[in-house]
């Protein structure tokens, strides 16, 4: 590969994944409301969009630190190796953060 060529493959990547990211944050969001919601008001519709804004931004940070290893390291770190493992880890980290944001929220004294 071309050594221009991989911002472009970083951002794709990543972008390609976004899916799974929103998706299953809102699939683990849905099913916590499900189970564990009594009510649901104009805060906590706000909150989705807050909460969802500030995920997205977190997700980016994977691209951001294989293009920053990339350009100020000169890929030294070698982040790209662990692409699937930040990818993987870090879905499964986010899903349950959700599931479990959402517990703590609707049930008192949690």
């Amino acid at each position: 590969m071309n050594k221009k060529d991989i911002p472009n493959d970083v951002i794709r990547f990543w972008e390609s994944n976004r899916w799974l990211f929103n998706l299953g944050n809102g699939l683990f969001g849905i099913l916590g409301l499900i189970l564990f919601a009594d009510y649901f008001e104009i805060q906590e519709i706000i909150g989705l969009i807050v909460y969802a804004l500030v995920a997205n931004i977190l997700y980016s940070s994977g691209m951001l630190l294989e293009i920053v290893d990339f350009y100020y390291f000169k890929n030294k770190l070698g982040l790209n190796r662990f692409r699937y493992l930040f990818l993987i880890s870090g879905l499964l980290f986010s899903y349950c953060v959700t599931f479990i944001g959402v517990i703590i929220h609707y049930i008192p004294n949690f």
